[in-house]
């Protein structure tokens, strides 16, 4: 396990050595949550556009795969397995670069921006698929720039981030085939 943490700190800090002032702008653009809510509000017109009715019922699994992932990936995993955030551990903070002024919470395993990203995304490439066939790619490239951004600014491991990713990943997977369980019974 020793040998597994000391590799995830050593690609966290060769990741995060990428960085420059130039770009510092742009992944802290990407990062914040409020730069992104053009897509979630274009997301949730459109739930109501294609489907009517039952965009309530697309808005509800919105919803709650947020809510599920953000709530799972801080009681759960942060406040259970308490890893300190690579700008709160040291010998390792000596080696990063972090850009915002702060850290944020003392613990960053798993990733809640990771986690929430991928849920949402995976829930949205499902749900748009078959009216915009590069919705996956388009929400795919959302989730992995968001995911990176953790990393370039600092704030989370590489594992932080993997482990964010596959936990909404399965939260997004789980909340699709609910919702496609569900309108199964829609009226016609």
């Amino acid at each position: 396990m020793n040998k597994l943490v000391t590799l995830d700190h050593q690609i966290t800090i060769f990741l995060n050595q990428f960085g420059s002032e130039q770009m510092d702008g742009f992944w802290l653009w990407i990062t914040e949550a409020s730069s992104w809510y053009w897509m979630y509000g274009a997301c949730i017109l459109l739930f109501f556009i294609l489907d009517r009715a039952w965009g309530f019922v697309a808005l509800a699994a919105t919803l709650i795969t947020f809510g599920l992932s953000d709530w799972i990936s801080v009681h759960a995993f942060k406040d259970v397995f308490e890893r300190l955030r690579p700008c709160h551990q040291e010998g390792v903070m000596e080696y990063i670069r972090l850009v915002p002024e702060g850290c944020g919470g003392s613990f960053g395993f798993v990733s809640s921006h990771a986690a929430n990203t991928f849920g949402l995304a995976v829930f949205f490439s499902r749900y748009f698929k078959p009216y915009v066939s590069w919705a996956p790619y388009f929400f795919g490239v959302y989730c992995v720039l968001n995911a990176a951004s953790r990393v370039y600014l600092g704030v989370h491991y590489f594992g932080d981030v993997l482990g964010g990713a596959i936990l909404g990943t399965f939260i997004g997977s789980m909340m699709w085939y609910a919702y496609r369980f569900t309108a199964r019974y829609r009226p016609l």
